[in-house]
């Protein structure tokens, strides 16, 4: 079913939060409404605000400006405050995370069978992203990681992806990205690389590039279906249809 998506490519690249694990988007969240709850900031709601693939400093910009409110703080120290919150977080033994459904089969095919090089990429600083991985059980299973430490400009610059692309070793042309959000998205085509959706149904597709190949809400469908094109994979079903019910 996904052949053409597949087909001579050498590397597949996920991006962290909203791929590999849904869970680190309400995380963020909370550590943004920490950071309100604990500073003498006002009530802000940043919920509200907070949109999935923007940068901390361009959340908390919104946050700040858009309610007009004269502070102290200046937005980088409220963004180190966010990841220190989120850091705490994310190393409460009571906090849940888990793997976006199908990952890992689809993980395991890719590498075992397809043979192809597996990249991670996200702007979390590399302490905390090395803690969610263990989290997840998924640390030393990347063969290159790039966190929000090695990056200087936030999606939807393509500098993520270009430097995932040189750790790989990889050509833009045999490289595939996982991605969830609309910022993700452009950076990872803007680096001129093939790009499907991981989708939460939330941001409608029109807001998304036309050059997305493809809108999944899960990994699910992807293993076992990958040297099939969907023609292919129509015409099989089909047949075991029919010949299930010939046996009945």
């Amino acid at each position: 079913m996904y052949k053409n998506i597949f087909a001579s490519k050498k590397a597949v690249i996920f991006e962290l939060d909203g791929v590999v694990t849904k869970d680190t988007h309400e995380l963020r969240i909370k550590a943004f409404e920490k950071v309100e709850d604990t500073n003498p900031i006002g009530y802000l709601m940043p919920r509200s605000y907070y949109s999935e693939g923007c940068s901390f400093e361009e959340i908390w910009d919104a946050i700040i400006y858009g309610n007009d409110i004269n502070t102290n703080f200046k937005i980088k120290d409220l963004v180190k405050k966010t990841w220190e919150a989120y850091e705490e977080i994310i190393k409460n033994p009571d906090t849940s995370l888990e793997l976006t459904e199908g990952f890992i089969d689809f993980y395991y095919e890719l590498k075992t069978e397809k043979n192809m090089k597996i990249g991670l990429v996200t702007d979390t600083p590399k302490y905390t992203c090395e803690e969610i991985m263990k989290r997840l059980e998924i640390d030393g299973l990347f063969d290159a990681l790039i966190t929000g430490d090695d990056i200087k400009k936030s999606k939807p610059d393509p500098e993520t992806y270009s430097k995932i692309l040189k750790k790989l070793n990889v050509s833009k042309k045999e490289a595939l990205v996982f991605e969830s959000s609309v910022p993700g998205t452009n950076s990872s085509i803007k680096a001129e690389i093939d790009t499907s959706v991981i989708w939460d149904g939330d941001i409608e597709k029109r807001y998304f590039s036309e050059k997305v190949l493809d809108f999944t809400t899960d990994f699910t469908s992807y293993p076992g279906n990958l040297d099939q094109t969907h023609e292919e994979y129509i015409a099989t079903s089909v047949k075991e249809a029919f010949e299930e019910k010939q046996q009945q």
